[in-house]
C-alpha cells in the first residue's frame, strides 16, 4: 500500500510503525458513535470494533425507504472504508466484561487495554432494521412500501421524531384523499425531549401545526390499547397488516396497518450481567462526565446506551457524537497517567424533525431559535443527511461503493492476531465474519446477560440518590453488595437508580388504571400500566430488596416517593379488600442516610414511613442501617467506616428471618395537628393554590379548595395563583432534584451570601423561582390527594425545590423564614386520614413549620369516592370557611 501522509508530518507507515507496541482499544458497536471514536484512535491505539452487522445502517434515512424502497441501498453503506488503520470485524459480542469481551464462535475471550461500549438501542422496523445481512434490508424495505401502497388507513403510534416524520414521508407520497393518516401520542404534546435535554414549547407547537397542515389526524393525550395481534407486532418490533379496530383510553380507529414509533430499547444484553452496578433503570450505562462508565476507569460508553453527567440520554446521534472528542482525548490522556477533561454537555435544545424532502421544524439555541422549511430542508430533509453518512464512512458521497476498488478498510489477519492476542487460525475466521447467534436479541433488552447468569437468589438494590459515588447512601450501599457478592457467589445483584427523574412520571392515566386495577378491571394491555407492571415485576421477582435513601427534608427524597408510587399497587402487591400485604417472605433493608436529623428519632419521618409502606405490602423483615453525621471540614467523614462495616455484617447475614414482626403504631405520628385559632384572611389577600392531582375535576381535594378559594375571591377579593404541578409534571416542566441542585444547596448552607457551584447557576435559578412564588404571597393553600399513605411524589419534589437554607429556614436554628399561613386540603378514598397509617398529616405539618408555613390548618376528606363524596367535600370547604372566618 502506498505510504500517504497522516497528518502531524507523519507517514502511514510510520503511523504503523508506532502502533507495534501501542495499546489495544475494542469498540463494541459500529454505529456512528462507534465508527467516528474509531477514527479519533486510529492512529495512536490498536483499533478494532466488533459490529453485529457486516454494514453500517444509516438509520436517519431509513424512513424514506418506506414509501421509496429504490431508496433502501442508500442507508446500506459498506465498511470498507470506514477505517484506514483501525479494523473492523463482524461478530455477536455476547458478553463484555471489565477486561474482555466473549463473541458468538470464540470460546476464548478477546482482550483489551480499554473498551468503548457503543450498543445503542434496538428500535421498532422501519425506523431501525433487525436483519445484520446487508442484502436482507432492500427486500424489507419493499415489502413495507407495498403495505402502505395498499393501505386507505394507517396508524402511526408515538410522537416523537420517528412518529412525526414517518408521517411526513407517507404524506409525501400519498395525500390525504389517498392516505388516511392518524399519529396518536400518548402525552399532551409532541416530540417528548430525553431527560437532560430540554425540548421548547414553541418548537413542539410548531411541529404540531405543521403536522396537522399536511392532513395529518393527530390525536394527544391517548393511550392504544393492546389486542392480541398488536401485542405480538409490538413484541416484535414490526408494523401490523390489516383491517382492524384499534382501541384507545378515549375511542376508537379503523385502520389497515399501524407502526409504532415509540419504545427504543436499550441494547444492554452484552453488558448487563458484568456492569449491573452501573447501569440505571433504563438499561443504560452511568458514565461520569468523562465519558468513563461509573466504577470503570478503562471503560467508556458513549451514544444512546449511555446516560450521566452533564449530557443526560443520548438519543440523538449528534449529540452522541460531540461526546467523541473528549472519550478519545481522555483515553490518551489515561495512557500518559495524566488529567482527563470533562464533556461539558450537548448543544441545547438542538433538534431538526423534517416532514418530508421539502419541509419541517428545526430547534437551535438563540439567536437562531424555531426555523422552518428551508432551514429543515437544506439541513436535513433534502437526503436525510445520506451523503454526508456516506462521506464519513470514507466515501465520496452516497452511493460510491461501486467505485471501491482498494479496500483499506480490509481486515488484516495478522494485525488482528497480534493486536488481539488470538491465533492465526482464530483471527482468519474473524476476518472473514463469525455471523450471529439466532435469538440472541429475541428476548429484547434485559438487565441481566443471558450468558451465565446467577442460579441463585436475587437482591435488588435501589439507590435514590443523584449523587452517585460521593452519595454517602451509595457508599454503604456498595460497601453491603461488595460483602454480599463474597457470601453469596450464586446470587445475583441487580443495582436500579431512580434517582433524578429515571422513572416515568404517575400520570393521570396510570392513576385511573390503578382504580381499574382496584376495581378488579383488566388493564394489562394499556401501554402506560404495562411500564408500571414492569417495575412491579422487578420488585416481586427479587428476592431480597435493600433500598439506599438519604434524608432530603426529615424525609424520602421524591424519586422514591415516585418508585412507591408505582409499585404500591391493589392486587399487586397488597390486597385492596383486606388490606393485607401480598409481597411477603422477603428481607427488606433500609439504608438511610442524613446530615444532622438523627434517623430513627422523632425529626425522622422518612424512615417511620418507609418501614409503614414496605409493611403494607407485605414485609415484616424490615432492618435499618442508620447513619447520620456531618463532614469534617476537609470533607472526610471519618464515621462513615465504621457504617460500612456495619454494612458488611448485616450483607453477611442477610437471609429472611421468619420470626421477624413489624410493629404496627397505634396512633398517628406526632399525634393529631393543633387546630390554629380562626383568623380573617386580608383583604385583597394574594393566595398560592399549590395542587398535585393529576385528575382535575374527578379530584376531591383541588374541588374544595377551589369552592374555599371562590369565596374568598369574592368575599375579601383574594387573588389566587394556582401551581398545577400535575400539570406541570405533563408538561415536563416540574424538573427534578437532580445533583447540581444538591451541591448548589450544600455551598449555601454555610452563609446567605454564599455562592453556588459554576455551570448550576441556571439550575438554581429553576429552583428559587418556585422560592420567590411563596414570598410573594399571604396565604398558601394545598390540595393534596393521599397516595400509598402520604403526599403525591409530585407535592415531595416541590417542596425538596422549596427548602432551601437562608431562603426559607434557618440552617442554624431550624427556624422558618416563610411566614405565611397555610391551609391543607387533604383527602382519601378510605377513612386513613388522622389514623395511624395517616402519614401525609404529619409530614404536611413537619413541612410546614420547617419552612415558616404556620399556623397550618387541616381539613380532611375521608371518603372521597361513593355516597358521601359530596356531603365530605362540603364540610371540608366550610371548615376551611369558618378557619379563614368567611361566612
Amino acid at each position: 500500500m502506498q505510504s500517504v501522509k497522516m497528518g502531524a508530518g507523519q507517514s502511514e507507515q510510520q503511523i504503523r510503525e508506532k502502533l507495534t507496541n501501542a495499546k489495544t482499544v475494542i469498540v463494541v458497536g459500529g454505529s456512528y458513535t462507534g465508527t467516528g471514536v474509531a477514527r479519533l484512535l486510529q492512529n495512536d491505539f490498536n483499533v478494532v470494533v466488533v459490529e453485529r452487522k457486516n454494514y453500517h445502517l444509516h438509520n436517519i434515512g431509513a424512513l424514506r425507504a418506506c414509501v421509496d424502497p429504490s431508496w433502501a441501498k442508500n442507508i446500506v453503506i459498506p465498511y470498507e472504508r470506514s477505517l484506514k488503520l483501525g479494523q473492523i470485524v463482524q461478530a455477536e459480542v455476547q458478553e463484555i466484561t471489565p477486561t474482555d469481551i466473549r463473541v458468538h464462535g470464540r470460546k476464548e475471550p478477546l482482550k483489551f487495554d480499554y473498551c468503548i461500549i457503543a450498543t445503542g438501542t434496538s428500535y421498532a422496523f422501519p425506523a431501525k432494521v433487525p436483519s445484520w445481512k446487508a442484502d436482507e434490508v432492500s427486500p424489507m424495505y419493499f415489502e413495507i412500501a407495498k403495505a402502505i401502497s395498499s393501505a386507505k388507513s394507517i396508524l402511526v403510534v408515538g410522537g416523537g421524531p420517528v412518529g412525526v416524520e414517518l408521517c411526513g414521508e407517507i404524506r409525501d407520497h400519498y395525500s390525504p384523499a389517498q392516505k388516511k393518516v392518524t399519529l396518536i401520542q400518548s402525552q399532551e404534546y409532541l416530540i417528548p425531549g430525553a431527560a437532560g435535554y430540554e425540548i421548547s414549547e414553541k418548537f413542539r407547537v410548531a411541529v404540531l401545526d405543521k403536522v396537522k397542515s399536511k392532513g395529518v389526524n393527530v390525536r394527544l393525550g391517548e393511550r392504544v390499547q393492546l389486542d392480541d395481534d398488536l401485542k405480538e407486532g409490538l413484541a416484535k418490533m414490526h408494523y401490523v397488516v390489516g383491517e382492524r379496530t384499534v382501541k384507545t383510553d378515549k375511542g376508537s380507529y379503523q385502520c389497515d396497518l399501524v407502526f409504532w414509533a415509540f419504545g427504543a430499547k436499550v441494547n444492554n444484553q452484552t453488558y448487563g450481567k458484568h456492569f449491573a452496578a452501573s447501569m440505571e433503570s433504563t438499561g443504560r450505562l452511568r458514565v461520569k462526565n468523562t465519558m468513563q462508565v461509573d466504577g470503570h476507569s478503562n471503560v467508556f460508553a458513549v451514544g444512546d446506551c449511555s446516560v450521566g453527567g452533564t449530557r443526560g440520554e443520548m438519543r440523538m446521534m449528534f449529540v452522541g457524537q460531540q461526546t467523541l472528542p473528549i472519550v478519545a482525548e481522555n483515553i490518551k490522556l489515561l495512557e500518559a497517567g495524566k488529567g482527563l477533561k470533562d464533556f461539558k454537555g450537548p448543544i441545547p435544545g438542538a433538534m431538526i424533525v423534517p416532514f418530508g424532502k421539502d419541509g419541517g421544524v428545526s430547534n437551535f439555541p438563540l439567536p437562531m431559535g424555531v426555523r422552518g422549511d428551508f432551514t429543515t430542508r437544506m439541513l436535513k430533509g433534502k437526503d436525510l443527511m445520506t451523503d454526508a453518512a456516506w462521506k464519513e464512512q470514507g466515501f465520496k458521497g452516497m452511493g460510491d461503493a461501486s467505485t471501491v476498488d482498494v479496500k483499506s478498510g480490509d481486515v488484516d489477519a495478522g494485525h488482528l492476531a497480534r493486536v488481539l492476542g488470538i491465533d492465526q487460525a482464530g483471527a482468519r475466521k474473524m476476518a472473514k465474519g463469525l455471523g450471529v447467534e439466532d435469538d440472541f436479541l429475541a428476548e429484547g433488552p434485559t438487565v441481566r446477560s443471558r450468558v451465565g447468569a446467577a442460579t441463585g437468589q436475587k437482591l435488588l438494590v435501589i439507590a435514590s440518590s443523584p449523587l452517585g459515588e460521593h452519595s454517602v447512601s451509595n457508599q454503604v450501599g456498595q460497601a453491603f453488595v461488595e460483602k454480599y457478592k463474597i457470601v453469596f457467589p450464586h446470587d445475583d445483584v441487580e443495582t436500579l437508580d431512580i434517582s433524578s427523574g429515571q422513572l416515568l412520571p404517575f400520570t393521570a392515566a396510570r392513576v385511573v388504571a390503578k382504580f381499574k386495577n382496584q376495581g378488579g378491571e383488566d388493564v394489562e394491555a394499556q401501554q402506560e400500566w404495562g411500564e408500571t407492571k414492569l417495575m412491579i415485576d422487578k420488585f416481586k421477582g427479587a428476592d431480597k430488596i435493600v433500598f439506599l435513601i438519604p434524608t432530603w427534608n426529615f424525609h424520602i427524597p421524591n424519586d422514591t416517593k415516585l418508585y412507591l408510587d408505582h409499585i404500591v399497587q391493589a392486587n399487586k402487591t397488597f390486597d385492596p379488600n383486606t388490606f393485607a400485604g401480598l409481597v411477603t417472605g422477603k428481607p427488606c433493608l433500609l439504608v438511610r442516610t442524613s446530615t444532622g436529623v438523627a434517623i430513627g428519632s422523632d425529626m425522622d419521618t422518612g424512615t417511620a414511613y418507609m418501614k409503614q409502606i414496605m409493611a403494607f405490602i407485605g414485609f415484616t423483615d424490615i432492618r435499618v442501617l442508620a447513619a447520620t453525621g456531618f463532614p469534617a471540614a476537609d470533607m472526610s467523614r471519618p464515621w462513615l467506616d465504621a457504617v460500612k462495616q456495619q454494612a458488611e455484617e448485616l450483607a453477611a447475614k442477610f437471609v429472611f428471618d421468619a420470626s421477624a414482626k413489624f410493629e404496627a403504631p397505634t396512633a398517628m405520628q406526632f399525634g393529631s395537628p393543633a387546630v390554629p385559632k380562626p383568623e380573617a384572611l386580608p383583604s385583597g389577600a394574594k393566595i398560592l393554590h399549590v395542587s398535585c392531582s393529576p385528575m382535575g375535576e374527578g379530584s376531591a381535594s383541588l374541588s374544595a379548595a377551589e369552592a374555599f378559594l371562590e369565596a374568598a375571591k369574592k368575599q375579601v377579593g383574594a387573588s389566587v395563583i394556582h401551581l398545577d404541578l400535575a400539570q406541570m409534571v405533563k408538561k415536563g416542566t416540574l424538573l427534578p432534584y437532580t445533583a447540581s441542585r444538591v451541591m448548589a444547596k450544600f455551598a449555601t448552607f454555610a452563609s446567605a451570601d454564599a455562592t453556588v457551584p459554576d455551570g448550576v447557576a441556571e439550575d438554581w435559578q429553576y429552583t428559587t423561582l418556585f422560592i420567590d412564588q411563596c414570598k410573594a404571597v399571604d396565604v398558601i393553600v394545598f390540595s393534596v390527594p393521599m397516595w400509598n399513605l402520604s403526599i403525591p411524589y409530585t407535592l415531595k419534589r416541590w417542596m425538596d425545590h422549596i427548602a432551601q437554607p437562608h431562603k426559607t429556614f434557618d440552617p442554624a436554628t431550624y427556624k422558618g423564614l416563610l411566614g405565611k399561613r397555610g391551609f391543607v386540603v387533604a383527602a382519601s378514598g378510605n377513612p386513613l386520614l388522622g389514623s395511624p397509617l395517616d402519614h401525609l398529616t404529619p409530614y404536611m405539618v413537619q413541612f410546614g413549620g420547617f419552612v415558616g408555613i404556620e399556623p397550618l390548618f387541616h381539613a380532611h376528606i375521608s371518603g372521597s369516592m361513593g355516597d358521601q363524596r359530596a356531603a365530605n367535600i362540603e364540610a371540608a370547604v366550610k371548615a376551611l370557611k369558618a378557619q379563614a372566618c368567611l361566612t
